[in-house]
């Protein structure tokens, strides 16, 4: 009984320590008074605007990797757990969509193989690794993995490509389990075959760390509630275009919202303050509606 009663005031801390953040207003990221005019995202010369399209979970499509790149997608989602001495691909715990070798690796291989990069087109791919498991065997595992794949570009320590004639096709971005990211940039000596995320932009007065190399974003806690369907506030685009200039700064460091809407309306708003990843889930309506954009 005491056990179910801790358990459940643990529970009741933590459901009102939620709804605190929830609450609080977004950071500052303009500074006092300060507003941005937001400049629209860039289409690549390639892939036009599907260059900034992401597959949020893709794991959890029918055919992992294979529906995005059927849709043209120039970016993909992977969690990741040790298990069993592998890299396991899965949402939660308990279940598995396969190893990451397997649903991911290969195939991406062999397309490297045959075409050059992803599409055969010279347009560089991403594939964001989320730890959701902070162990350091799966750490181990990432690095072994990692560093015997010849066509990943690897990155200095402020960030800097570093690519050859055998790599540079795919860029990798750790995200997820803090503690773990910040251990990869330690143990890992530069230059790194991948980059690291940070899931919080510092205050404009403030320097941004210069082991990240990429900034993925809460849209609720940054930007604020929006339902995606009326017209989105100017204070939110105005934020929105502040988040984005300070993360691309002197060094480009890309942005990714996740969290927020899944509509037409908020891939357009995502487009127009500048961000560098559309995030879905909806990977056919995202690839039709930048086609027609």
């Amino acid at each position: 009984m005491r056990a179910a009663a801790s358990f459940a005031a643990s529970f009741a801390a933590t459901v009102a320590a939620v709804g605190v953040m929830a609450a609080c207003a977004p950071p500052d990221v303009c500074g006092a008074g300060g507003t941005r005019a937001p400049t629209p995202t860039s289409p690549s010369p390639r892939a036009g605007l599907l260059a900034r399209a992401h597959a949020h979970n893709d794991y959890e499509h029918e055919r992992p990797l294979e529906d995005a790149l059927d849709a043209g997608f120039l970016s993909v989602e992977v969690d990741v757990w040790h298990r069993g001495g592998t890299i396991a691909v899965s949402h939660d715990p308990f279940t598995s969509r396969g190893e990451l070798a397997g649903l991911y690796l290969a195939p991406l291989d062999a397309r490297l193989r045959e075409q050059g990069t992803v599409y055969g087109d010279g347009e560089a791919f991403t594939v964001w690794l989320d730890l959701k498991d902070g162990r350091p065997e799966l750490r181990a595992l990432l690095r072994d993995t990692l560093e015997s794949l010849p066509w990943l570009r690897h990155f200095d320590d402020d960030d800097e490509a570093n690519d050859s004639a055998e790599e540079g096709a795919v860029t990798v971005i750790i995200t997820g389990d803090g503690g773990s990211k910040r251990a990869l940039l330690d143990e890992v000596p530069a230059p790194r075959p991948f980059l690291v995320d940070d899931n919080d932009v510092p205050h404009p007065e403030s320097d941004i760390d210069a082991g990240v190399g990429a900034f993925a974003l809460n849209f609720n806690r940054y930007l604020g509630s929006w339902d995606g369907i009326a017209p989105a506030p100017d204070e939110l685009r105005s934020r929105g275009a502040c988040i984005v200039a300070r993360a691309h700064g002197e060094r480009r460091r890309p942005v990714r919202f996740f969290g927020g809407p899944d509509t037409t309306a908020a891939w357009d708003l995502a487009l127009d303050i500048g961000a560098d990843f559309i995030n879905t889930d909806d990977l056919a309506g995202l690839a039709a509606h930048l086609a027609g954009r």
